[in-house]
């Protein structure tokens, strides 16, 4: 069933109902201008964190980005930008290229953004009804919604369903944090090739491969070895650092480069969710930092 929005229009002093059109979020987008200005019903990952407040899914190969705002008075109290304060409520209510988009703040919504205000940062999956704007082309320049007009806006109407969060190990942040008192430092993770989150999700899953939901460790130096281009053997002495949360660092020295690399594992909820078995989420690496050794 589709999700339907009602907007109270004053002139005519009645109400217009609409009807949310079902998109996945890899479709919203891979095709960013073909819903604009829609009410759409979308089933997706949501982070919120410092200047951070996405809709996501790891299986999507790219597109445009998507920042995600509540309709109505409340806010995500997410930083957008440059020194203006995050708010949790608005004085007027949202409006959008003229477009009023209202919310509806039942017990789904309410449970929707307490999961969200977890913690420094959060991610929660969950059904949702809202109203969609492209970024768009101004002037020859882009110009998108969020921090820094980074993303096509997703504009939260209603909170249809939120999935549970109970896993023990399962690592429900959106962020890795940086390494403490390092002036100068990179995530490897973030170069080259894209990572298949749920590619790791499967391979743990088939036989031989229990490694990659037991052994964290072993997880860290197989993804060390392969960003550095050593072979696992040259990756000795790599010791766990401490845990924060779900989350474990592992630290070794490379006395040849002069770097010391700090590899960041987890069950991510995002790869986790995808598991046939919750109890055999794989063990992945979020970041692997590298800094100049001291």
């Amino acid at each position: 069933m589709r999700g339907v929005i009602c907007l109270a229009v004053v002139v005519w002093g009645g109400w217009v109902c609409e009807a949310a059109e079902r998109v996945s979020v890899c479709a919203l987008q891979a095709e960013a201008r073909r819903w604009e200005g829609k009410s759409v019903e979308v089933e997706g990952f949501v982070s919120r964190g410092f200047e951070d407040s996405g809709l996501f899914d790891p299986g999507c190969e790219g597109g445009e980005p998507v920042w995600v705002e509540y309709g109505g008075t409340a806010g995500t109290g997410v930083i957008r930008c440059c020194g203006v304060a995050p708010q949790r409520l608005g004085k007027q209510p949202v409006s959008v290229e003229g477009v009023p988009v209202p919310l509806v703040e039942d017990a789904a919504f309410r449970r929707f953004d307490g999961l969200l205000q977890i913690g420094p940062d959060r991610v929660v999956r969950a059904r949702l009804v809202g109203r969609f704007f492209a970024a768009q082309m101004k002037g020859g320049t882009r110009s998108g919604y969020g921090h820094m007009g980074c993303c096509g806006l997703f504009v939260i109407e209603r909170v249809v369903a939120v999935s549970e969060q109970r896993g023990e190990e399962i690592d429900y942040r959106a962020a890795v944090d940086q390494p403490e008192g390092a002036t100068s430092f990179g995530d490897l993770m973030a170069r080259g090739k894209r990572w298949d989150w749920l590619r790791w999700q499967r391979e743990a899953e088939m036989a031989g491969n229990e490694w990659r939901v037991n052994d964290a460790r072993r997880v860290a130096v197989e993804v060390l070895a392969e960003r550095l281009g050593l072979a696992r053997e040259e990756v000795s002495g790599l010791r766990e650092r401490n845990k924060r949360g779900e989350q474990i660092w592992f630290a070794w020295s490379d006395e040849a480069r002069g770097k010391r690399y700090f590899v960041v594992v987890s069950k991510p909820y995002f790869v986790a969710y995808y598991a046939r078995n919750p109890r055999k989420a794989a063990w992945v690496v979020r970041a692997v930092w590298a800094t100049d050794e001291r």
